[in-house]
C-alpha cells in the first residue's frame, strides 16, 4: 500500500477501521466504478488489503481515476503517505496482541491522515468515540456520518426521520 500511494497517479481513497473494512471498501468501490462509468470520467480501482494488489495496475492507471483502498493497521503502521481522502469508520479494541496497548492501535489507525494537506479530505464516523476522537488531527475537509442528525456546523450524512440526508457546508 506505502508503495501504491507513492506510485499512484490518481486520486486516492483508503478506507480504515476496526470493523467494516472490506464492506465498506467494496461497496464504495462499485459506487465510484458506477459512477465513472456513467460519466466516462475514468476508472475506479478496488484493492489495498483486498483483492489483488493495486501496484499491478498502477501502469494502466489515469490521473482521472479513483483508486479505493482497504487499508489495515499493520499497513498503516509503515506508512509514510496518506490517501487524498482517507475514511476512519471506527476503533474499538482489536489486534491488541500485535499492537500491545490500544493507544498504540489508534496511533495505528491515525496515520492515515498523517501525511494529510490542508487540499485533502478525512471522513470519521461522528457515532464512534475512537474515529470522531482523531477529529483535531484532520488538516483538510472534515465530513462525518452517523445514525442521528449532525451538530449544525458539520458536513456529512446522517439519518433523520428515516431519510439519509446529506449536509455540504
Amino acid at each position: 500500500t506505502r508503495v501504491f500511494l507513492e506510485a499512484a497517479p490518481c486520486k486516492t481513497l483508503g478506507i480504515t477501521g476496526s470493523a467494516g473494512k472490506t464492506t465498506t471498501t467494496t461497496l464504495v468501490g462499485e459506487m465510484a466504478r458506477l459512477h465513472m462509468t456513467e460519466s466516462g470520467s475514468g476508472k475506479a480501482y478496488t484493492g489495498g488489503n483486498i483483492g489483488d494488489p493495486l501496484i499491478n495496475y498502477v501502469d494502466e492507471m489515469k490521473p482521472a481515476d479513483l483508486a479505493v483502498l482497504e487499508i489495515s493497521s499493520f499497513q498503516l503502521e509503515q506508512m509514510d503517505r496518506s490517501p487524498n481522502i482517507a475514511a476512519v469508520l471506527n476503533i474499538t479494541p482489536n489486534h491488541l496482541d500485535r499492537h500491545g496497548s490500544m493507544a498504540a492501535y489508534t496511533a495505528a489507525k491515525q496515520r492515515i491522515l498523517d501525511f494529510q494537506s490542508a487540499k485533502d479530505t478525512a471522513v470519521l464516523g461522528r457515532d464512534d468515540p475512537g474515529a470522531w476522537g482523531l477529529r483535531e488531527d484532520v488538516k483538510g475537509r472534515l465530513y462525518t456520518f452517523s445514525l442521528r442528525p449532525l451538530e449544525p456546523d458539520l458536513s456529512g450524512a446522517y439519518l433523520e426521520d428515516g431519510l439519509l440526508s446529506l449536509r455540504d457546508g
